[in-house]
């Protein structure tokens, strides 16, 4: 899967030619979507009407098929199209082309102007950042890095314990006490027996799993990033008491899991730690409503456009299911908006939300769902006064 890193997200911005076109679809990674390619149908659709617009605008029809060659040949690319996991996001210019496969829902929208549009991408720079996971019974232990989009073994094998004899003895097995899990319904977990009883097992696990946890320091040591937990539910409360990590999330993947299965934990992991990622935005919502009325926010795109490509926004919300076509003329920072747009108009959205991340300011997507008071198209909090 390709990932969309900021410079190259500078040299979509950047891009100034007279035919730029942007196509985004939504993706699937498996089933009879992927058999029937559907999405390659969607594509070869979007194609079409790219074709019809540049035809109208002018373009002769053999240039038309030189210069879409490179779409076309990804529709009929079948490999192409296996295991993509939410959208396809395409960039064509002169002697320029870009697709990257993406885990986000994009609608289906093209877009033919003299630069690219980029407001569906926002959400890639957003509400993301490292977290890791420890996936570990008593026979097996996972450690990864993960963040929204990505995920990444790291070998702890010269760190930690493998398996708990190693910390308890080879001999356990033949002790009386046994545990075993039982299906759901049922108590987390069973004990019987005779002899040295439930609280010796349950202290073997402890000193196995302070002995895991002591050889992750050596890794975790300076980070801060949360810590996930993929384990029966009886071990995370013990995980818990023995940690000397600080960030340890406060909920794990619960139950059996597959093993070696990263994909998986990727999934499941990151829907336990999205809400903590999102704070950042929900607190800069809250934040821009304090502030809306003063001279530290604004919702008015000809104040907005200006201070993004000054560097003075902090936070800008663009909405998601409309746009603001005009102009934008640097000399006077003089913003123009247009009922009819030309062929030479801009989205005024995009333009304040590409220089704003450029800028190192966060840029999001919203919806009227989901914030119905807001009725404009874009909202700001301002570094400084404007």
């Amino acid at each position: 899967m390709a990932i969309l890193s900021k410079e190259e997200f500078g040299t979509l911005a950047s891009m100034r030619q007279p035919v730029c076109v942007s196509v985004f679809i939504p993706t699937h990674r498996e089933g009879q979507p992927v058999l029937n390619q559907v999405d390659a149908l969607v594509l070869k659709n979007k194609l079409k009407e790219i074709k019809d617009q540049l035809e109208k605008e002018g373009m002769p029809q053999l240039k038309i098929r030189q210069f879409l060659s490179p779409i076309e040949s990804l529709v009929k690319d079948s490999g192409f199209w296996r295991g993509h996991l939410g959208g396809l996001a395409i960039f064509l210019a002169d002697r320029f082309f870009k697709t990257y496969a993406l885990p986000i829902r994009f609608a289906e929208f093209y877009y033919v102007g003299n630069s690219f549009y980029t407001k569906p991408l926002l959400p890639v720079f957003s509400g993301d950042g490292p977290y890791f996971i420890l996936s570990l019974d008593l026979e097996h232990i996972r450690f990864y890095r993960a963040s929204r989009y990505s995920i990444q073994e790291i070998s702890v094998k010269h760190l930690v314990p493998s398996k708990l004899e190693e910390v308890v003895g080879y001999d356990y097995e033949q002790k009386s006490v046994q545990f075993h899990s039982v299906p759901q319904g049922g108590k987390k977990g069973v004990f019987h027996g005779h002899g040295e009883g439930k609280d010796d097992r349950k202290e073997e696990i402890k000193r196995f799993l302070k002995a895991v946890d002591k050889g992750l320091t050596t890794i975790l040591h300076q980070e801060k990033a949360p810590l996930v937990l993929a384990c029966q539910d009886f071990y995370f409360p013990i995980y818990q008491s023995v940690t000397v990590y600080p960030h340890l999330f406060p909920k794990h993947l619960t139950g059996d899991h597959p093993q070696n299965a990263p994909n998986w934990l990727h999934e499941k992991a990151w829907d336990l730690v999205q809400p903590y990622f999102d704070q950042d935005r929900k607190n800069y919502l809250d934040r821009f409503f304090q502030f809306q009325d003063t001279p530290k926010a604004s919702s008015d795109i000809r104040e907005i456009v200006p201070a993004a490509v000054a560097g003075k926004i902090e936070a800008l919300f663009v909405n998601n299911q409309t746009d603001l076509w005009g102009q934008y003329a640097p000399a006077g920072n003089k913003v123009t908006i247009e009922e009819n747009p030309r062929a030479s108009s801009v989205s005024l959205l995009d333009l304040a939300a590409e220089h704003t991340l450029l800028n190192r300011g966060m840029a999001y997507l919203f919806s009227s769902e989901e914030i119905p008071e807001m009725k404009k198209p874009a909202f700001a909090i301002f570094r400084y006064g404007n």
